[in-house]
Formats: C-alpha cells, sequence, structure tokens
C-alpha cells in the first residue's frame, strides 16, 4: 500500500481508505475484484474527464493524471447510434453489456406495433455493426449502427473488436432478435424463415423430465396448400406469418386436446420458453396417477429439408398468444 517515488515511498492513505471501507479481508479475490472496479473507473473517466474523479484515483493508484489518461480496455466503451423515421438516438455506453441493454430499450415495442412479419438483418462492416430493424416491410426502416471506440484528448477512435466483445455480443444479438421478430438474417446472411409456408410445430413429449423423451411429431397444418396469391396478400399487410402460426397451433389442438382433457384443469401449467411452450402436469387431488413434470414443449421450427428441422425465430408476442390458446383448450 506504498507508492513508490524517486528513492523514497510513502503509504498510500487513500488506497487504505478505500480497502478498509470495501471491507478487505486481505484475500487476493478481494483485491482482485476492487483492482478491476478501479480500473473501470479509470476507463470512464477517460471519457468523462471529470478533474475531481481524476484527482481521487491519482490519488487511490499513485498514477500521474497523464497515466490515468492513457488508453485503457476493461468493458469497453461503445458508440450506439439509431437512424429512422420512428426512432433517432445516440449513446454512448460501457461494455457489450450495456449494448445489449440499450438496444432492446430503442427498438422497444416496434416490432409487436405492425402486424406480424417485423424482421431484424444484421451486418458486420468491421469495425462497425448494424441490425436493421424492419416492422413493415420496408416502409419503416431503423437502422442501429454501433462501434467500440476509444476516447482521447481528441474525441473517439473505432477499434475493431475483439474476440471476448465478438463472443459476448453477437450470439447474444441473435437470441435477442429471434425473440424479439419473427424473421431474422443472421451474420451469415440467410434469412430465417426463408418461407412461412414451410413453418412447423416440433411437439416433443416427456415423461416428466426434460432427459426423458417418449416421442416427438411435427404438425405441418397444410401450409404448404396456402395459395400464393393469398400469401402475397398475407405479405403485403405483414400477416403472413401470423397466419401460418395461427393455421399451426389450430391443427396442435386437434393433436393435442385429447390428451389435455385425460386430467383436471387444475394439473397443468402453461409456460412460454425461449422456442415456443411448455406444458407441465401436477399432481392434484382426485387426479389420476402418471408422471408428473414436463409433459409437453412445443417449438416453431422450419423445414430446411425433407426430414430435416431447424429452429426459427418467434417473436414472444406469438408465443404468449399461442399459450393463451392452450389455456382456453383447457378451460
Amino acid at each position: 500500500m506504498r507508492n513508490q517515488g524517486a528513492g523514497n515511498s510513502q503509504e498510500n492513505v487513500a488506497l487504505k481508505s478505500a480497502l478498509n471501507e470495501a471491507g478487505w479481508d486481505g484475500s487476493e479475490d478481494a483485491l482482485a475484484s476492487m483492482a478491476r472496479n478501479v480500473a473501470k473507473r479509470i476507463e470512464a473517466a477517460q471519457l468523462a474527464r471529470n478533474p475531481g474523479e481524476l484527482a481521487e484515483l491519482s490519488q487511490l493508484t499513485g498514477l500521474s493524471e497523464g497515466e490515468i489518461l492513457e488508453p485503457a480496455h476493461v468493458d469497453g466503451h461503445w458508440l450506439v447510434v439509431a437512424s429512422g423515421p420512428i426512432s433517432t438516438r445516440t449513446e454512448l455506453v460501457l461494455g457489450t453489456a450495456g449494448v445489449m441493454t440499450l438496444i432492446p430499450e430503442i427498438v422497444g415495442k416496434l416490432l409487436d406495433d405492425f402486424g406480424s412479419d417485423g424482421r431484424v438483418r444484421m451486418h458486420r462492416a468491421s469495425p462497425w455493426y448494424r441490425l436493421e430493424i424492419d416492422p413493415r416491410c420496408g416502409r419503416s426502416t431503423t437502422w442501429l449502427d454501433f462501434v467500440r471506440c476509444l476516447p482521447d484528448a481528441r474525441g473517439l477512435r473505432w477499434l475493431k473488436p475483439g474476440w471476448r466483445d465478438v463472443f459476448l455480443l453477437e450470439e447474444p444479438l441473435l437470441t435477442w432478435a429471434r425473440s424479439a421478430a419473427n424473421f431474422v438474417t443472421g451474420f451469415d446472411g440467410l434469412p430465417v424463415p426463408g418461407d412461412v409456408r414451410r413453418l412447423r410445430l416440433q411437439v416433443t413429449e416427456y415423461n416428466g423430465e426434460r432427459g426423458e423423451c417418449i416421442s416427438e411429431q411435427i404438425v405441418a397444418g397444410a401450409l404448404e396448400e396456402i395459395p400464393d396469391e393469398r400469401l402475397a396478400a398475407e405479405q403485403e399487410v405483414g400477416k403472413s406469418h401470423l397466419v401460418a402460426t395461427w393455421t399451426l397451433g389450430t391443427a396442435l389442438q386437434e393433436i393435442l386436446e385429447p390428451h389435455l382433457s385425460a386430467y383436471p384443469r387444475q394439473c397443468w401449467e402453461v409456460t412460454v420458453t425461449d422456442g415456443g411452450c411448455a406444458l407441465y402436469l401436477w399432481p392434484t387431488g382426485g387426479a389420476p396417477g402418471g408422471p408428473y413434470g414436463l409433459r409437453y414443449r412445443i417449438q416453431l421450427v422450419e423445414e430446411i429439408a425433407p426430414g430435416q428441422f431447424g429452429a426459427a425465430p418467434w417473436r414472444h408476442k406469438d408465443r404468449e398468444a399461442l399459450k393463451q390458446r392452450i389455456e382456453a383448450w383447457l378451460s
């Protein structure tokens, strides 16, 4: 806890006080945690350049103000710019967590308010990322551009994202998009689904536990029979995905309802999951015996080749609608 100078050393009173306030127990883990917190403060101070904060950090670390303002990389600053007819916004945030918090906040209910056919398209233009948020088939697109950046005395410099940034950003962005929109084009450039007529419901039956699968069934709903003219008309008003999933839900009812009626309504619990819905069976007085717990998992998939299926995006609003339909069948 000493500042080393030229030929002398003195106790760092500010650091000792900070450690005491933090309840330092002498362990290396606690010291490492505090060091990381100080490093984060330094990174934030490089952007804000508050003289009081710089002076306090100088006391804590024994570094000069000039040394504190040298580049530091902990969470990283990100510039996020939203532009479009509905939303315009510019924000500087810390870390990929800041980006992942801000993007859903900016998008809000934009993809819920204009039918079912909203789209998210993802692009890389190193060092920038871009998302296209398109709720109305190209008629009200919002662009979200974001880039890792480094503040210095002259302003901000763009930085190429590191492997950690990519790991913490790209897959979470894809997960969010597949829960916010029904059509998603990832960084690989492949739109999913490619055709709503290839959408299916995958129904997996379990014996109470996720690892105890009994059977699996694909519900097609005869979507391939939807005429081109009708599909084009539904796409024009942004409701083609809703028509497809509603039709699949009707076919699902014919298959599932007889199994549900074998137990009293109060035995069933319906939940929304990442990919669709799940049904759980719980015992109540007078209920017939049998395995309890997870019984059915319903997921939206796309038939990418005969007999081959891949997970399809399904926004939360529509998964919640399926949950409500299932609960109505149980009533």
